[in-house]
């Protein structure tokens, strides 16, 4: 879509600046109705839908032979009945395995603190070590035998204990926490996902929330994610974030159990719409998830197709597995607070924060400033008229100094330098894998095609009668053929002489294919592998490709070098 309309949308989402008595329902579901364009848009920063889909298919070593017929078949030969089939190598994937192969390994260390805006916990923290320090001090002087070397000793270690061993009990239950979720939520598999898709696309997202009652911190696909607002590269900077996707209706119900009724329940299992909407149908009925392929000069584009049982810009309710749509959206709304100044017993003058509904009490020498600030706003469309989770955004974590930022459930970041396109370890490597692909399928032609140096004999010399399965079975296996020179030519000039009238054995020796093709290929898949381990910062020696004259520390130095 245009940009145009891109600015058409903004002037067209509902107004935000509403009290919390006009924030109806009916209001966030126009607020969601809006989101649900957002589908087509490809304006900002983010790379296109088309982009990466292509890039998940070469991931999964899937091309499409069309968009390359021109380098391929430039005579528009029939491909099917050629000896060779293009097709993906994925020479790219493997710096991409290697990068996660390494990720993997790596030490993923944290640990809670407490804040240093938390007076309380600090004072109770501070408190601790220094009944600590006057427990070691006080075994300390009542040991006669410590020499100053022991004392100075036991001081740099307590020290030590102080500075990175020494935990408050919130801190050690923050910690037991951290672990327990982290091993049961398999994170390190889950950030692992995301690194993958940092590399495959550019971007990496993840979803922080509450779902049925439970924490839940998982991988979005950045295919099913569209945002509006800025050109950051941080998801969270975003006015409007939308995810989309299809869901078991299991999942459906274990997600959402706590705020489903009975008949959104009757309606996920058997398909039906609510008379209300004015139709009805099958789950079956025209509701598969309708994305094509148009290959056009510009090559493969992949669009969303509306269809009847569908919205403007979805395909379907459900899919023909009878997974259902489920729609997520967040977006910043305004929220009017008070700046409320009073006085404590001791005649200080403090300050707080209070709802739109406060009533200072101006007896008491209360004043209160009104201001308007963001506050994120969520909600769930389930197929094509459940709406549910309709709420300002719970848990969501506000600055302690400004009162109008705060982070929606979705955070992550994309790979752009100075607001341009993102651009990503596989758009890098792209051009030179389609290069690998072409040559590899051109060499692979050639060896099909090459069948070495033949030998070309008169057939009239060959002995009348004979099969020519066992006249090749004599060369073959004896190493000598029968010819014989009595044999009448049959056509041409010589009509009816003898074939050995000459006295010449005319033979000629013909090459089928040309070798050189084929090591001038080779060579050139070796110059481009080269080529793209220096472009991707994964040569042949961190991949362990080391020569046999080759030293440790040069070997070292490379792989130090291009890690860096």
């Amino acid at each position: 879509m245009s940009a145009p309309v891109k600015i058409q949308g903004y002037i067209s989402f509902p107004r935000q600046k509403l009290s919390d008595k006009e924030k109806t329902d009916y209001w966030y579901k126009k607020n969601m109705d809006f989101a649900e364009h957002l589908l087509t848009s490809d304006v900002n920063l983010r790379s296109n839908f088309k982009n990466k889909k292509t890039n998940y298919n070469l991931r999964a070593n899937i091309i499409n032979t069309k968009d390359f017929e021109k380098f391929i078949n430039p005579d528009n030969l029939d491909l099917e009945s050629l000896p060779a089939s293009f097709q993906h190598i994925g020479i790219e994937n493997t710096k991409i395995n290697l990068l996660l192969g390494e990720y993997s390994q790596r030490r993923k260390e944290f640990k809670a603190y407490i804040s240093s805006n938390d007076s309380e916990a600090i004072g109770r923290k501070e408190t601790g070590l220094m009944d600590e320090l006057k427990k070691i001090t006080t075994e300390m002087i009542m040991s006669t035998s410590l020499t100053d070397e022991e004392i100075q000793k036991r001081l740099k270690q307590f020290e030590h204990y102080r500075k990175y061993e020494y935990q408050d009990i919130a801190e050690i239950v923050a910690n037991k926490i951290l672990k327990k979720e982290y091993k049961e939520g398999d994170f390190d598999f889950t950030f692992l996902r995301t690194f993958e898709d940092l590399l495959t696309s550019g971007e990496e997202i993840m979803y922080c929330g509450v779902l049925g009652g439970n924490p839940v911190m998982r991988r979005v696909n950045p295919m099913n994610l569209y945002t509006m607002g800025g050109n950051s590269m941080y998801i969270e900077d975003a006015d409007i974030i939308v995810e989309y996707g299809y869901k078991s209706i299991g999942q459906v119900i274990d997600d959402y159990w706590d705020t489903l009724t009975p008949a959104d329940i009757d309606f996920l299992e058997n398909g039906k719409v609510d008379a209300s909407l004015g139709t009805g149908g099958g789950i079956g009925l025209n509701r598969d998830i309708s994305v094509y392929d148009y290959y056009g000069e510009q090559g493969a584009m992949n669009i969303f197709h509306p269809n009847e049982m569908g919205t403007r810009t979805f395909a379907g309710a459900f899919d023909t597995y009878g997974n259902v749509r489920v729609l997520k959206v967040c977006w910043r709304s305004r929220r009017k607070i008070g700046e409320l100044t009073y006085f404590d017993e001791e005649g200080q003058e403090q300050k707080d924060y209070v709802p739109e509904d406060y009533r200072p009490r101006k007896e008491l020498g209360e004043t209160v400033k009104w201001i308007w600030v963001n506050e994120w706003m969520e909600g769930t469309k389930i197929a094509d008229h459940i709406y549910t989770l309709l709420r300002p955004v719970p848990y969501a974590s506000k600055s302690l100094v400004n009162k109008s930022k705060g982070t929606p459930p979705y955070v992550g970041s994309v790979n752009s330098t100075n607001d341009y396109k993102v651009q990503s370890l596989m758009d890098v490597m792209k051009p030179l894998a389609y290069s690998y692909d072409i040559a590899y399928y051109k060499r692979e032609l050639e060896i099909a095609t090459y069948k070495g140096s033949f030998t070309a004999i008169n057939s009239s010399l060959i002995p009348s009668g004979w099969d020519p399965k066992e006249w090749m079975r004599y060369v073959t296996i004896n190493k000598f053929a029968w010819l014989d020179p009595t044999n009448e030519i049959l056509k041409g000039p010589s009509q009816g002489k003898s074939a050995g009238a000459f006295n010449q054995l005319t033979a000629q020796q013909i090459q089928m294919g040309d070798p050189n093709a084929i090591g001038m290929y080779t060579n050139l898949l070796l110059d481009i592998e080269n080529t793209l381990g220096k472009l991707a910062g994964v040569s042949g020696a961190r991949e362990g490709q080391v020569q046999e004259r080759a030293a440790v520390s040069n070997v070292n130095q490379e792989v130090t070098q291009i890690s860096h």
